[in-house]
């Protein structure tokens, strides 16, 4: 692998712009992703050939047909809607994540609130989501989502410290038994 991606005159459309270092790499890795849109997989299949060169294709008709199957699967929709932009308040993020937005949140609408008293007209000039914002911050529903999300925080049960902590602490109330010859 590492010989061929040496070698761009043997793989590159333009072997003549690669002379750097770093433009190789980029290149070649880019050409790995064209191949089969994963370089992950290409990579694997020239480390790991799992066939000859004469009877590849009901292989790769094996490997098309599974990887749509996985691509269709509820598993995948899964793991691609977890891994897609949440919102601010979104209850799937930690509470952490989700105070520390909402202080964002509020300390954005206060700026707003500063700029619209020193120029009234600057309301126009906000985008839809500052005036969300805006609007939410001066009638208190930021500070109140802060202040329940902090409540929800102190309710949770603490996080177990080990078990090493529970085992020093019961240590004190043992004692040894003497022990008679």
């Amino acid at each position: 692998m590492n010989s061929w991606k040496g070698k761009p005159e043997t793989w590159s459309n333009n072997p003549h712009a690669q002379r750097q270092h770093d433009a190789c790499h980029r290149n070649f890795h880019s050409m790995l992703f064209q191949l089969m849109g994963c370089k992950a997989l290409v990579s694997m299949f020239i480390k790991y050939p799992i066939c000859s060169a004469q009877q590849p294709a009901s292989i790769l008709r094996d490997f098309a047909q599974n990887w749509q199957t996985w691509r269709d699967s509820e598993e995948r929709k899964a793991v691609q809607q977890m891994s897609e932009k949440k919102e601010p308040d979104d209850p799937t993020r930690r509470l952490g994540t989700q105070i520390y937005l909402l202080r964002k949140e509020l300390a954005l609408g206060e700026e707003m609130q500063r700029r619209i008293n020193r120029y009234w007209n600057s309301w126009y000039y906000l985008t839809d989501d500052e005036k969300r914002i805006y609007e939410e911050f001066t009638n208190g529903t930021i500070l109140n989502k802060i202040k329940e999300k902090q409540e929800m925080r102190s309710l949770r049960p603490a996080p177990f410290k080990g078990a090493s902590l529970r085992m020093h602490a019961l240590s004190q109330y043992w004692q040894p038994k003497s022990v008679q010859c």
